[in-house]
């Protein structure tokens, strides 16, 4: 600390060292204070004078952009692709307000500490080369494992840490709608601790900066699903810039923008395109809030409490029990846009529970999808494999597959013998006598898929499957396969004794895919038509195939489950037996009282 006063030599006595206190820029000559105002207003720009001749790249628009908006509104979201340089243009908005801005304190928060202070670090390492002689500003207080802390002369303060009780000005929160397993963002800490702490008002001689951007809250991310916090927080910021231009801003960047400024490469764009599923490319790239949270078809929490399968089966359990629907959705390579076939293998369990009797246990114990055969012989002859091997043991099995179109050749050449040493098959209610040959297995259900509820010759509404879906996931009646990979194969290699790692690969499929399907279903939602309902996609870009085998099997699970409610009404169960003895002896009673029985009906004996 220096001392409290100091030896003046012109005036041969000790005086007091003037304090460092905050200036008023009305009180500066009036060329710097219009410096200063321009340089909070472009901050960008005051950056620039920085830069290094051997910098690896420059600010360009994205950063510009976020930047300026980071220093004029105390509220901004900022949504976009990968590669859009995000986190370090908030990073550099971070910085500049420190130094413009003496005295601030800023936190930033992300889903994981260890994680965003490697981020940090390095976005701090590319600072220095870009921009030395700005670092001289900043002393580097700590830069460990969970921790990074800068701090400059003039009491600024920037930090990644958080407890409770560290009070600051402003917070970053860094990838805000993250929802990897094991590394999702905490909405619940940041209500909780995080948000409350941002309490710290910039004063200029004990009175209120009226130019600082007060209590600020900046979210930056990859755009997620609708279901998610972080759209709700996204929706209100909007509306409140709706409704007010300077109260807040958004800015959603898609990642073609980083190519076309040069900031990415097409081979790079075109290898994420290729790697990724059609929702994450969505999402990711394209920058697009995927699912809903107006009428969907499924809830989302509903799917992930769902998702409690483990062990997948490839092949039946012999049980007899139990029941094996296989949904098939039709495909042809006709030049169709993302065209897949898709199978999904549903297990129809009975229940004992006293209000389940009439509903089955409905687990997808596999599905996948895959490119359409090249003929419709060959996708039967695919499909009757499958039915083998969860016909085989004693197990019973169906196959429910879509009729119309593409669907009714391959039910066609399913009547056939295809030479696979199978019998040929034939529909369960013998709607093809013409097709059906001597000793062909009735375990086909032609679905004849509608949107026009009622129609005649429309045996399955397109809007009596939604329903059915929709309150069989709601009432606990449906079982999806787990949604983490890993854990799904340890059970499965578990469950079947397998050590050799060789299997992995082929043992993850079905769960992969399951997962997809679930984003094939948050990509749907109910609209209405009419007097009834039908599904639509919310984007175009991701089909719905592997949902609509699972809804097909799902058809005929149902009405197997309306044949068992009514084997058990012609049953005299035990319960009617006691009730027609009470009734007998009731009735003698009141004869014995009377005397007279009853003759006929009116009151007349």
């Amino acid at each position: 600390m220096p001392a409290a006063k100091y030896y003046d030599r012109n005036k041969h006595k000790w005086v007091d060292r003037p304090k460092t206190r905050a200036r008023d820029l009305s009180l500066l000559p009036s060329e710097w204070g219009l410096l200063i105002s321009y340089w909070r207003w472009y901050p960008d720009k005051f950056l620039d004078l920085f830069e290094s001749p051997n910098a690896m790249y420059g600010l360009n628009i994205i950063a510009r952009v976020n930047m300026r908006a980071v220093f004029r509104y105390s509220d901004t979201y900022i949504d976009g692709g990968r590669g859009t340089l995000k986190s370090f243009s908030h990073f550099m908005a971070n910085l500049a307000m420190m130094v413009l801005y003496p005295g601030i304190k800023l936190q930033y928060y992300g889903p994981n500490t260890k994680q965003t202070a490697l981020i940090i670090s390095d976005a701090w390492t590319t600072v220095q080369q870009n921009y030395p002689a700005f670092c001289d500003y900043f002393t580097v207080v700590s830069n460990t494992e969970g921790r990074f802390i800068l701090s400059t002369k003039f009491g600024s303060l920037f930090s990644v840490e958080n407890f409770r009780g560290l009070n600051a000005g402003g917070v970053t929160c860094e990838e805000f709608a993250q929802e990897e397993v094991g590394n999702r963002f905490d909405h619940e800490y940041y209500r909780k601790v995080i948000s409350p702490a941002i309490r710290i008002v910039r004063k200029v001689n004990k009175v209120r900066d009226p130019f600082f951007p007060q209590i600020q809250h900046h979210y930056v991310t990859n755009p997620s699903r609708k279901t998610n916090e972080a759209y709700t927080v996204r929706e209100t910021m909007v509306k409140a810039m709706r409704d007010d231009p300077k109260s807040a801003f958004t800015m959603s960047w898609p990642g073609v923008v980083a190519v076309l400024l040069g900031v990415r490469d097409m081979k790079w764009y075109k290898t994420q395109k290729r790697d990724l599923t059609p929702e994450e490319w969505t999402r990711e790239m394209e920058c697009v809030w995927t699912g809903s949270t107006e009428n969907p078809i499924i809830r989302d929490s509903v799917l992930h409490e769902s998702s409690d399968l483990s062990v997948m089966e490839e092949r039946g359990c012999g049980n007899p029990e139990v029941v094996y629907v296989i949904g098939y959705d039709v495909s042809y390579a006709d030049g169709a846009k993302n065209a897949q076939c898709a199978t999904a293998v549903v297990k129809c369990e009975k229940q004992k529970g006293t209000f389940q009797t009439d509903r089955f246990k409905k687990s997808l114990v596999y599905v996948f999808d895959n490119p359409p055969p090249k003929d419709a012989a060959m996708q039967a002859r695919q499909l009757k494999e499958t039915f083998r091997r969860y016909a085989q043991g004693g197990s019973r099995c169906y196959i429910a597959i879509d009729s119309w179109q593409y669907g009714k050749g391959v039910l066609e050449d399913l009547h056939k013998d295809l030479g696979d040493g199978l019998p040929p098959l034939c529909t369960v209610n013998h709607e093809f006598p013409e097709l059906e040959r001597d000793g062909a297995l009735p375990v086909i259900y032609a679905v004849k898929a509608t949107s026009q509820g009622g129609v005649t010759g429309m045996h399955d509404p397109d809007a009596e499957m939604v329903r059915y879906m929709e309150l069989e996931f709601e009432h606990g009646n449906m079982r999806l396969l787990t949604g983490n990979v890993y854990e799904g194969v340890a059970a499965y290699k578990k469950a079947h004794g397998i050590r050799d790692d060789d299997l992995n690969g082929r043992i993850a499929i079905p769960y992969i895919k399951t997962k997809e399907m679930c984003e094939q279903i948050a990509n749907l939602v109910k609209k209405p038509m009419g007097v009834t309902i039908k599904e639509q996609r919310i984007t175009t870009h991701i089909q719905r195939d592997m949902w609509s085998a699972f809804k097909y099997a799902c058809r005929w699970a149902s009405k197997l489950e309306y044949q068992e409610l009514t084997r058990n009404f012609e049953r005299t169960s035990e319960w009617e037996k006691e009730y027609e003895n009470q009734s007998a002896r009731h009735l003698d009673t009141v004869r014995g009282r009377s005397g007279v029985g009853y003759r006929g009906g009116n009151g007349v004996r």
